[in-house]
């Protein structure tokens, strides 16, 4: 038999460029010679960077030491912060509604949408342009690689107790605004049975797309429903029901779609858990309770009042001359933790505490890949099981007005107006930290730090310091500090504390704050660049 390290470098790639980014570290780490060929071999070294980042190749090309290029330069400028461009865009009408999705911001305000293609490492400025429809819409979702975009209209009927109002969603094109021709039927249609306390109004409703699925996640004060169709074929999949009806619990408190395929719920009894669904598509039946995920245990005068998720876009296809696209399984979601405490029993006064806790969307997706059984029981995972080692708890940081504050598995935030943070999330970010905390350990990397615990009708601007890559022509405003967090965040059992027992987690991250040259109101994240937002 011929020994394998003996073939030739050019054979040894090939054979190795077939099997996955894990397995080829794996085999790299068994011998010199292929650790080696790793190390000097541009086509691997593709397949193990893109892997750090959540991306994987769209533009399949031989150029694999451009490809490397592109992702370390992209890396580069997103653990500095360099922009090589600034852009103030005016936006020309209030905000009622706004999404930033596939490199697109839009806002609306009653009749009219205005949407801006922002600036990538591909386009070098901005287009705007506005779509006047028919009705007022409340909400809206998008999709611009699937040139689509759902609004819910906002009708103008009374509050009535005895009247069912029928709501409409209508999906349009963004390019041309005509109804979209792939969707059957359109607009689609859902009804809100009156009811003696609430009427038949609406409290909230939320649109969201992914893929071919849409959805509207609707509370009524303290009820919450959620319905879910397939908007290519029209098919209503599922449906929670209304009022007493429902079949989410009563204590839900947020919802999410996670793919074509699943859904989450948020729930606030007892201590709270993350609730997670399977969707059965053919044929169409109630979906299936996966399994549980439990938090924290909290103290006897301490409540969970609310329980919220976000995370960034899934957008179905990729961009247009873009050479990669984010997996979606690597997506990070922010659970957004709003305790209340009593300073004693019976006390009338209580204090409030919020804590951000951040999850790999492939910790949900490993138990969805094992349900394999349609009868199965649910899984119940205690917070010792999955918390400690696969989530990270802070004190909250995510803004309290403005979404779209995640991309991927980065996350900006910012403690004053001129300062922004970014939390990255990413194994390139990690496994950079866990190389530095290894050799360098003392150094100015700061590898040694440990963990820590729309506004509706208002006209804005948004101001990008976008499409970071290496060093450019702007000044480097401020002082840039990065913080490692490898040590667990640690939350105490203390007076302060919600919390019944010492809560420590360890998802590693890598934190860099850096200074703006003017204030903002709050910011927004996607791919290639930062939004900074002005209100006046």
């Amino acid at each position: 038999m011929f020994p394998f390290l003996h073939f030739p470098q050019e054979i040894l790639i090939d054979i190795l460029s077939n099997i996955d980014a894990i397995s080829l570290v794996r085999c790299a780490s068994t011998s010199k010679k292929l650790y080696s060929t790793l190390r000097n071999s541009s086509q691997l070294r593709c397949i193990t960077e893109m892997h750090l980042d959540g991306i994987e190749e769209v533009i399949v090309s031989n150029d694999h030491a451009s490809i490397l290029e592109k992702i370390l330069c992209h890396r580069s400028a997103w653990r500095f912060l360099h922009w090589t461009s600034y852009h103030c865009i005016p936006m020309s009408h209030l905000c009622k509604a706004y999404e930033l999705v596939g490199g697109v911001f839009s806002q609306t305000g009653d009749h009219v949408l205005q949407t801006v293609q922002l600036p990538t490492r591909t386009r070098a400025t901005y287009t705007s342009d506005e779509l006047v429809f028919a009705f007022v819409v409340r909400d809206f979702a998008m999709d611009p690689t699937q040139d689509v975009i759902a609004l819910l209209e906002d009708d103008d009927t009374p509050l009535f107790v005895t009247a069912i109002r029928v709501i409409r969603i209508h999906i349009r094109t963004i390019s041309n605004n005509i109804n979209h021709p792939l969707a059957r039927p359109n607009p689609l249609e859902f009804e809100i049975a009156p009811d003696l306390l609430h009427g038949n109004g609406m409290h909230s409703a939320t649109l969201q797309i992914v893929c071919d699925l849409i959805s509207v996640y609707i509370t009524r004060n303290s009820r919450a429903r959620v319905l879910i169709w397939q908007w290519t074929e029209g098919r209503l999949l599922y449906d929670s029901g209304d009022g007493l009806m429902s079949s989410l619990p009563h204590d839900t408190s947020d919802f999410a779609l996670l793919g074509q395929n699943s859904f989450l719920v948020t729930r606030t009894r007892d201590s709270g858990s993350i609730a997670l669904y399977k969707l059965h598509l053919y044929p169409i039946s109630n979906p299936l309770h996966v399994a549980t995920f439990h938090l924290p245990d909290i103290k006897p005068n301490s409540r969970l009042i609310a329980l919220r998720t976000h995370a960034g876009p899934i957008e179905a296809n990729p961009l247009p001359d873009s050479y990669f696209k984010r997996e979606d399984k690597n997506r990070i979601h922010v659970f957004t933790l709003s305790y209340t405490s009593f300073t004693s029993p019976g006390a009338t006064l209580s204090r409030m505490t919020a804590l951000g806790m951040y999850v790999h969307q492939n910790v949900f997706v490993s138990h969805l890949e094992d349900c394999a059984e349609k009868n199965q029981e649910v899984v119940d995972v205690k917070w010792d099981d999955w918390g400690p080692n696969y989530t990270r708890l802070m004190r909250d940081r995510s803004p309290s007005h403005w979404l779209r504050y995640a991309h991927g598995q980065r996350i900006i935030c910012s403690t004053n107006t001129n300062t922004v943070e970014i939390l990255d999330f990413s194994l390139s970010a990690c496994s950079e930290i866990e190389f530095l905390s290894n050799y360098h350990d003392g150094l100015s990397s700061g590898s040694n730090s440990g963990g820590t615990s729309s506004e509706s009708s208002s006209r804005q601007t948004l101001s990008l310091p976008p499409h970071p890559s290496l060093p450019g022509p702007l000044p480097n405003h401020g002082i840039r500090q990065q913080l490692d967090l490898m040590q667990p965040s640690i939350f105490n059992v203390c007076s302060s504390s919600v919390f019944s027992v010492n809560v420590e987690t360890r998802l590693p991250c890598r934190l860099t704050t850096k200074g703006l040259p003017t204030a903002y109101y709050a910011y927004m994240l996607y791919e290639d660049g930062i939004i900074g937002v002005k209100v006046r």
